[in-house]
């Protein structure tokens, strides 16, 4: 193998957006993809086995997140490079420039790719330097981790949310959202046109989707209030819920009937 050759690995949830990756990372030169995960686990044993140059790693991942691994791989002090992934610009993205830790925004685009390759190519060739440049991005990386959370927890609910539909990714706005469902791995959002499976968590979700009009009425629901139709009695003194351009109704859970009735002014 040329001593030039970046070892990566591809971490992400989604076969779409990893396929996109690989196939835009096989057009960059001196590029070997040493493995490709589907979660956030999978990816640590690879890395912690194979100890690649540079993972890059999509932030909303079930279990283990790429920004959970990262912290792992700080603590371990592992020499890897971090170069993170998401659809969403509404996770910390201005943390991410203020402490010089890459990411690529999707839809991925080769130029934007091919400049994290490059980026990290310089740090790894000032072999001189390289001890003192580790310890560098390792601190970024600390702030950087503290931030995101931060960020996170104190975000407010973006524009859109993007869903796959086979190899095509569809932007959703979150105005259009009805409400939001857990199912299995995934939340589900539901809009008048249709219901889609996101990329996230429900508890990622959650987060996003955590400013009025948006409420949390149930542990597998979220709806946008302002969709609401009608509220009608249900058991155990609970409310059931008619949401405009759906059939489907959506129950509140007793252990938040007092926040919805302050919220709905009941």
């Amino acid at each position: 193998m040329d001593e030039n050759t970046l070892r990566i690995i591809i971490a992400d949830d989604e076969e779409p957006a990893r396929d996109e990756l690989n196939h835009l990372l096989n057009k960059i030169e001196n590029i070997e993809i040493t493995g490709i995960a589907s979660d956030g686990i999978q990816a640590l044993n690879m890395i912690n086995e194979m100890t690649p140059d540079m993972a890059i790693l999509d932030i909303q991942m079930p279990g283990l997140d790429g920004i959970a691994l990262a912290e792992k791989l700080l603590k371990s002090d592992s020499p890897t490079l971090c170069i993170f992934t998401t659809a969403y610009d509404a996770f910390a993205v201005n943390a991410f420039e203020v402490h010089a830790v890459d990411y690529l925004l999707k839809p991925l685009r080769k130029t934007r790719l091919e400049e994290a390759v490059k980026k990290v190519r310089s740090r790894l060739e000032s072999k001189q330097q390289k001890q003192d440049t580790e310890k560098d991005d390792h601190e970024k990386l600390k702030n950087f981790i503290s931030d995101y959370f931060k960020t996170r927890n104190n975000s407010s609910t973006p524009r859109y949310i993007s869903v796959y539909d086979g190899s095509r990714i569809i932007p959703i706005k979150t105005s259009a959202i009805l409400f939001a469902e857990a199912r299995g791995r995934h939340a589900w959002i539901v809009t008048r046109e249709g219901e889609y499976e996101t990329r996230i968590c429900f508890k990622e979700a959650e987060n996003l989707l955590s400013d009025h009009p948006f409420f949390s009425c149930h542990r597998s629901y979220i709806i946008n209030t302002d969709a609401i139709e009608t509220i009608d009695l249900w058991v155990n003194n609970t409310y059931r819920l008619k949401i405009r351009g759906t059939e489907t109704p959506v129950p509140v859970s007793r252990g938040r009937m007092d926040q919805f009735k302050q919220l709905m002014g009941i």
